[in-house]
């Protein structure tokens, strides 16, 4: 600016355009606020699925229980991997409903109800009322696998007595 004062009747006869600037600037910031609010709201009815059982398989000793949670998005450190286009594609595959951010978690469960051990594995979920059996695969073969190592592992450890001969 070069310092000169602008006079009053020049200020009062440029008052009704700057009305309408800053109406228009007003207006066009409060849309902008409401499209983020719907976003938001999208992404947050995304993110939260109600948890539930899936599957239950029974085996020999007890059973392994399939279910999902919703994932806690706080502790996400993958994202920071990406880049700021692919965080923003992410997004708004899920603000859209094609993707489904899940938690996945086999348990094994002994006879006696106490739960032995728990394989948990995020998975971004297409069609969250009937997942995929990929979705789910991981955490469950994971559990299998320990089942299997535990069992193998108990029969090799066990200390065979000593047959005891009856003298005659």
């Amino acid at each position: 600016m070069s310092g000169e004062q602008m006079s009053r009747q020049n200020l009062e006869a440029t008052l009704p355009y700057w009305d309408r600037f800053v109406t228009l600037i007003s207006a066009r910031l409060a849309a902008a606020c409401d499209y983020c609010l719907l976003q938001l709201s999208r992404l947050y009815r995304n993110l939260n699925t109600e948890p539930r059982q899936l599957r239950c398989f029974t085996l020999p000793f007890g059973r392994l229980e399939l279910h999902m949670q919703p994932r806690d998005m706080s502790g996400c450190e993958h994202i920071l991997e990406y880049d700021d286009a692919s965080i923003a594609d992410y997004l708004e595959e899920v603000m859209a409903g094609r993707l489904t951010p899940v938690r996945m978690e086999a348990r094994v469960i002994y006879r006696n109800d106490a739960e032995v051990c728990v394989f948990r594995r995020n998975a971004d979920v297409i069609d969250v009322s009937h997942p995929h059996v990929s979705d789910w695969r991981e955490p469950v073969t994971e559990a299998l696998d320990w089942i299997r190592r535990e069992r193998t592992s108990l029969v090799q450890t066990v200390t065979r007595r000593p047959v005891l001969k009856l003298a005659a």
